[in-house]
């Protein structure tokens, strides 16, 4: 396999879980099992009625920053990605690290470009990067998961890198999450029954701060994913452009 197809794989599998999704935290007080076997009612009307909000909200954003940082612990060892995501309406900007591979990916119109350091820049459809754009739309985070979204408490508010906000948990079901990068198989082996992060947004409903942490099941494997991602920067203005030289992507 050759430079470029890890880099690749690893900036889909990164994209894919920026914002995504993660169990609770070794150090959090909550519950990650259902309090009773009885059938799931759904949501609340009010959770129900925050996530539309929220949406709506979040969908009249064109431009702005994320950056997004991202943990891989497993048997002692570590393993970082770092990414620095430009939004200008749909075209995005991302230039980072991805399992130590720097790499820098440019999402334009139907098509994407990667950054090989090795063989320069690749096109590809931007279909190809269908379920990663998913995690670097501040809406369609969201959006993907409405379905599993069982509940949305207000923990409090507070400031958050001068801004303020209103601080929330929001706790998934599994078993009906969607847009995970790698489906089933990797829902069965990383995750439990509920999914819970923590998601800060200000007085507009936009998201500042989302934070979360995936954890191996005991009896399929051991480690934890860590995601930290900070938003900023709505309304100013970027400039997104294609590269002036690219090559098709070699197939796998």
């Amino acid at each position: 396999m050759n430079r470029y197809v890890v880099v690749l794989a690893t900036v889909v599998a990164s994209l894919g879980l920026v914002t995504g999704c993660g169990s609770a935290s070794p150090d959090a007080q909550r519950s990650t099992t259902p309090a009773s076997t009885t059938q799931d009612p759904g949501p609340s009307q009010e959770t129900t009625q925050w996530v539309e909000e929220y949406i709506a909200a979040a969908g009249q954003v064109t431009t702005g920053h994320i950056v997004v940082h991202q943990d891989f612990v497993s048997g002692g060892e570590t393993a970082s990605t770092h990414m620095d995501v430009d939004m200008d309406g749909t075209d995005r900007y991302c230039e980072g690290t991805a399992l130590d591979y720097p790499f820098v990916a440019v999402i334009v119109g139907d098509t994407a470009y990667l950054q090989d350091y090795e063989n320069g820049w690749q096109e590809m459809p931007r279909s190809l990067l269908s379920v990663s754009e998913i995690h670097i739309n501040p809406a369609a985070t969201i959006a993907a998961q409405r379905v599993a979204i069982t509940k949305v408490e207000l923990v409090g508010s507070e400031d958050v890198n001068g801004v303020a906000t209103d601080h929330y948990v929001i706790t998934y079901d599994a078993a009906k999450r969607t847009d995970l990068p790698f489906g089933v198989a990797y829902e069965s082996v990383l995750l439990g029954d509920w999914i819970i992060a923590d998601i800060w947004v200000d007085e507009q409903m936009r998201p500042v701060r989302y934070e979360s942490t995936m954890l191996a099941r005991k009896d399929m494997a051991s480690g934890r994913s860590v995601l930290e991602a900070v938003y900023s920067d709505y309304g100013k203005p970027v400039t997104i452009e294609a590269p002036q030289l690219s090559t098709p992507a070699a197939p796998g």
